[in-house]
């Protein structure tokens, strides 16, 4: 295991608001000719904008990265076999 020196451990969380072009790609891409589903689909979108409005959709991102210095490792590493 690399001396605490040598590894670090690296975290970063985000937070983003909002669903971006979902809405609209999804409304582009309704077909239904079906009166029943088409007003179905124009109630959903709308419930879905009106939450989005409301900032209800957030996305969380946890990103987790260790970062190894290859120099200060192998240094340590020739002092502990000196000693």
């Amino acid at each position: 295991m690399p001396d605490n020196r040598a590894l670090r451990l690296q975290v970063r969380y985000e937070t983003t608001e909002g669903v971006g072009a979902l809405l609209d790609n999804f409304e582009q891409q309704l077909r239904s000719r079906h009166p029943v589903l088409a007003a179905l689909d124009r109630e959903r979108l709308k419930t879905w904008r009106e939450r989005d409005e409301r900032g209800e959709f957030l996305k969380r991102h946890y990103t987790l990265g260790f970062q190894l210095d290859p120099r200060l490792y192998t240094l340590l590493d020739e002092i502990s076999w000196k000693t």
